[in-house]
């Protein structure tokens, strides 16, 4: 598997504020003096000509704040143009430059950052890392501690994939669904889910182009489906699908069997992006379908609604200025389902409703003057 580079444009170098104490020598011998004083390696992957690995060299690795977060690790530096480097590639299963690899005094991986990382990013990461939340060793032991809890393996085996640690990871997911064929648990059901979608794409005419997908073994396992989070996946994506395909009428109709299953927490995000695409072709939709729409555009409006009176914490972190932000961007949504059902005075009440949270959106007042109008707002 070739490697990604994710672009090829050469920066100017910057001033350093501080330098990486990179290890020289061999990487076998890296391993002996790791191992020796019992620390982990930080395994820096890189190619000269690529865009991100000279950002995540100058606006990351070469802050202080950094270089002293790597003060307990012995820091190698893998040119991947190198032999030596390539070698290294090869043996980490890397395919994305630039890749930071955590790697045990064993040389077993640990962890990995992939791409560019900002500095708060990597500095989080990499004190996750020293503290050992939900590395390998960390999620293996917690898997060999209960061997029969399918979250922990499918944990454990997420985590090896990110590490380019395939075969085992690839074992660990066999050992679920045979633990699990009926997909009973949210896992296996999920893995089994995945299954079908792999096989649509891995026979297609172009895995990459959906329009030349038979989505015939999907719907026959939709029902086969147990857990609710899993159906909703599974119906979403079929929605996807079909929409990509130009089928309006049975992308229509997954939607509505997705919202059935739909996990609370995913009503907000999945909700405001289904209503803003119904939105899109709304000259195309029934009734139905609009009446869908304001459904699920008053449902989504009333989550957000309840979250008024709770603590930031409880609200993803929104202090009181994005919280009203964000009802009223709900708002606005819900306003133009109720004006493509045809309840022109009560979507001019709701966005009226929004320009107060939000006196200076000048979008949400030309929506205010189309819906006055009683004309349909085109973008």
């Amino acid at each position: 598997m070739g490697i990604t580079a994710l672009a090829l444009l050469v920066a100017p170098a910057l001033p350093q504020t501080a330098e990486v104490e990179w290890f020289e020598g061999p990487f076998s011998n890296a391993l002996g003096k790791a191992n020796a004083a019992e620390r982990q390696i930080f395994l820096y992957f890189w190619a000269e000509g690529s865009d991100f690995c000279t950002r995540v060299y100058r606006e990351t690795l070469s802050d202080a704040g950094a270089v002293g977060e790597l003060g307990s690790f012995l820091c190698y530096s893998a040119n991947a143009a190198h032999p030596s480097g390539a070698r290294l590639v090869q043996r980490y299963n890397v395919t994305t430059l630039p890749t930071m690899l955590i790697v045990g005094c064993d040389g077993r991986p640990e962890d990995a950052l992939v791409g560019y990382v900002s500095l708060p990013v990597f500095t989080s990461e990499i004190q996750r890392i020293r503290a050992g939340t939900g590395t390998v060793s960390t999620l293996r032991k917690l898997a060999d501690e209960a061997p029969n809890d399918l979250q922990r393996r499918f944990d454990l085996a997420t985590k090896l994939q990110s590490v380019g640690a395939e075969p085992e990871a690839l074992e660990l997911l066999d050992s679920i669904r045979k633990d699990d064929p009926e997909g009973r648990t949210v896992i296996g059901a999920q893995l089994a889910l995945w299954d079908v979608r792999n096989s649509i794409t891995e026979t297609a005419a172009d895995p990459n182009d959906p329009t030349t997908y038979d989505l015939a073994p999907m719907y026959a396992h939709l029902p086969k489906i147990h857990p609710e989070p899993v159906r909703f996946r599974g119906w979403d994506w079929v929605a996807q699908i079909e929409n990509a395909k130009g089928e309006r009428e049975k992308a229509c109709r997954a939607y509505e069997e997705a919202w059935k299953f739909i996990p609370e927490a995913t009503v907000g995000d999945w909700g405001f992006s289904l209503v803003d695409l119904y939105w899109g072709m709304r000259d195309k939709l029934t009734s139905r379908d609009k009446a869908f729409a304001l459904t699920v555009a008053t449902r989504v409006a009333e989550r957000v609604r309840s979250f008024a009176d709770k603590e930031p914490a409880d609200r993803f972190g929104m202090d009181d200025a994005r919280y009203t932000e964000y009802l009223a961007e709900f708002l606005e949504l819900l306003a133009r389902c109720q004006f493509m059902n045809g309840d022109v005075a009560g979507a001019t009440a709701t966005i009226e409703e929004a320009i107060a949270l939000q006196p200076d959106n000048g979008e949400f007042r030309a929506r205010l003057e189309l819906f006055k109008q009683g004309e349909v707002a085109r973008k």
